[in-house]
């Protein structure tokens, strides 16, 4: 699944994310973009 969220306090629309990928037994990997005034990480 994905999560949308702000990752900083004087950040608005939750530009930031975590996508999850899993198979049927739960193994896969995260993928995370963290994004500030300075760009995204």
């Amino acid at each position: 699944g994905i999560v949308k969220y702000d990752a900083f306090n004087q950040m608005g629309g939750q530009l930031s994310y975590s996508l999850a990928l899993l198979d049927e037994n739960d193994n896969g990997f995260i993928i995370n973009s963290v994004h500030s005034a300075e760009g995204c990480y």
